[in-house]
């Protein structure tokens, strides 16, 4: 359903399996991304959070969960905050969302002036992703919540200065 642009749908479904299964790690996990893109980002913790007391040890899980806890903690403002929870999921092992959170590293670290760790960053996204450019990102990540807009152009800044492709 979200990827046919149905985010409030894919959120009903996911806590329907919670209520029936409340166990399910990987559906907290995705209520907690589906209220990010419904810009509802100060609700997303409370579920990536409980999905990795569900299930601790699955790399994937919590790469996937620290990444959407971070975005949502950048989407309100607490930079350093939405950093760390960058930093773990990139830290926890090779996973899927691995690339998008040195991604976010490396926006962070140019718009805090740490141009030598935006480029390293860079790199290790270019490394897994080598096709990877801001303007596929744009395309991966619309549409946006408008109450979130604001917040994309200066992460985008962030991701020039680091020397990511356009």
């Amino acid at each position: 359903l979200r990827e046919r642009g149905d985010p409030e749908g894919a959120l009903r479904v996911y806590q329907k399996v919670v209520a029936a299964n409340p166990s399910d790690a990987w559906s907290h996990a995705r209520i907690g991304g589906m209220k990010l893109s419904l810009g509802r980002a100060e609700e997303v913790a409370t579920h990536t959070d409980a999905a990795m007391r569900l299930s601790p040890f699955e790399t994937a899980l919590v790469g996937y969960s620290h990444f959407h806890a971070g975005a949502a903690e950048y989407d309100l403002g607490r930079e350093d905050a939405a950093y760390e929870r960058m930093r773990q999921s990139a830290a926890v092992g090779p996973h899927p969302m691995q690339y998008a959170a040195f991604f976010w590293l490396a926006s962070l670290d140019a718009l805090h002036g740490r141009g030598q760790e935006a480029r390293q960053h860079a790199a290790q996204v270019l490394r897994l992703r080598p096709y990877w450019t801001i303007h596929l990102w744009r395309i991966r990540t619309a549409p946006v919540h408008p109450r979130l807009q604001a917040g994309r152009e200066r992460f985008d800044e962030g991701l020039r200065m680091a020397g990511l492709p356009e």
